[in-house]
């Protein structure tokens, strides 16, 4: 499960990059169309994407700026999904590195006389009832 979850997981972080992107050089594609105003450069999304705004706009593509801002959050938020989906498929590791190198149980240990839980030789509480150890 674990590694179909990852595999997923960082499908859905890359799809989220890449509308992210998307969504952010459509937003800022008109400020720049903005600036070449005196250029005539073709419009890279075609006629009738949103210019025909009349004069008063002088040709500025606005509505690039309101499909670019949701898209932007949209990937933003798919890139947030898919990488909880990829450190949720690796929680296995993580917990046996948590077992490995903080939670020595292959040694001695300490026992709790309040609980009766195996401690770290080094620990000075107890990791389940917090009793000071001695």
């Amino acid at each position: 499960m674990g590694k179909k979850l990852t595999t997923s997981g960082i499908t859905v972080l890359v799809l989220g990059v890449i509308i992210a992107l998307v969504g952010l050089i459509m937003f800022f594609s008109v400020f720049f169309s903005v600036f070449n105003m005196g250029f005539s450069e073709p419009d890279p999304f075609g006629p009738g994407f949103g210019n025909d705004f009349g004069p008063g706009f002088g040709g500025v593509n606005i509505s690039r700026a309101f499909i670019g801002a949701p898209l932007f959050g949209l990937g933003c938020f798919l890139a947030k999904v898919g990488l909880g989906m990829t450190i949720a498929g690796q929680a296995g590791n993580a917990v046996k590195w948590y077992k490995n190198n903080v939670n020595d149980s292959s040694g001695s240990s300490n026992k709790c006389k309040q609980c009766g839980s195996d401690n770290n030789l080094q620990a000075k509480y107890c990791n389940a009832c917090g009793q000071q150890l001695n």
